[in-house]
């Protein structure tokens, strides 16, 4: 579980460095960035970012409607 931990907090530096990085090229000044970190931190933002999808997690595959020639779509 140790192993797991420490890649999940390699994962999240590494975020964390993409997203610096990305600031950088849009020449973000640190008012702007302050400003992006802390919405992310608020609804409706916040969900998704509390909760990161790490790739090694198993995820819910959407349920398919087939329908049947002649059905209604509703």
């Amino acid at each position: 579980m140790a192993t797991r931990e420490r890649a999940r907090e390699e994962y999240l530096r590494l975020t964390d460095e993409i997203d610096e990085a990305v600031f950088d090229a849009f020449g973000m000044p640190d008012r702007l960035r302050r400003i992006i970190r802390r919405r992310m931190t608020q609804f409706p933002l916040d969900g998704n970012a509390a909760r990161p999808r790490l790739p090694w997690e198993p995820t819910r595959k959407p349920t398919i409607k087939l329908f049947e020639p002649g059905e209604r779509y509703h």
